[in-house]
């Protein structure tokens, strides 16, 4: 399968699926929001030549909109980077089951992600299929665990916090503040 049929199958199987669950794509990425939840299905390349090679990855992440990012600048829209964002998984963990033993962990470059190799498939239908209904539905479940509250525990866990996570502490603990709003905002 080249990389033209492949995109057709993500319109096809997968935007259907995470459409009915509130996802909107935008431009390679699915972006669910309510109120100021941000779930975001990332699909990327990881290099130039990946259409070449014909695989592509995927990979879930979390994050309020209130959260600034590594430059400490409110994004306009979603982060275009898993960096922005504090918490990640792969899409397959969820199919798995493994997201309910999912513990926090950051790190700047993640390896969350699952790779298609759809070069290597004549359909990928199938795999489209599971990996939007395992967004769709375990996905979701796992990001509305993420509370102001328990998000703020999670990274206050971290230690030392790196540089971003400090100033996603600082935008928490700001927005727990009684009459707070994180930076002012």
């Amino acid at each position: 399968m080249n990389a033209k049929e492949f995109n057709n199958q993500v319109d096809s199987v997968l935007a259907p699926i995470l459409a009915e669950a509130g996802f909107k794509k935008l431009g390679s990425d699915f972006v669910r929001e309510r109120d100021s939840a941000q779930l975001v299905l990332f699909r990327f390349a990881g290099s130039k030549f990946a259409s070449l090679c014909q695989f592509t990855k995927f990979m879930l992440c979390f994050r309020h909109t209130f959260l600034r990012d590594v430059w400490e600048k409110i994004p306009d829209s979603h982060p275009k980077e898993p960096s922005g964002f504090p918490f990640r998984i792969k899409p397959s963990d969820l199919s798995s089951g493994d997201w309910q033993h999912w513990t926090y962990q950051f790190q700047l470059n993640a390896v969350e992600h699952d790779t298609i190799d759809f070069g290597a498939f004549d359909d990928a239908r199938q795999i489209l299929r599971r990996m939007g209904e395992a967004v769709a539905g375990a996905g979701v479940t796992w990001a509305s665990r993420f509370t102001v509250e328990e998000s703020l525990r999670l990274l206050s866990s971290s230690s030392p916090p790196a540089f971003v996570e400090r100033l996603w502490i600082e935008d928490y603990s700001g927005k727990l503040q009684p009459g707070g709003s994180a930076n002012g905002s």
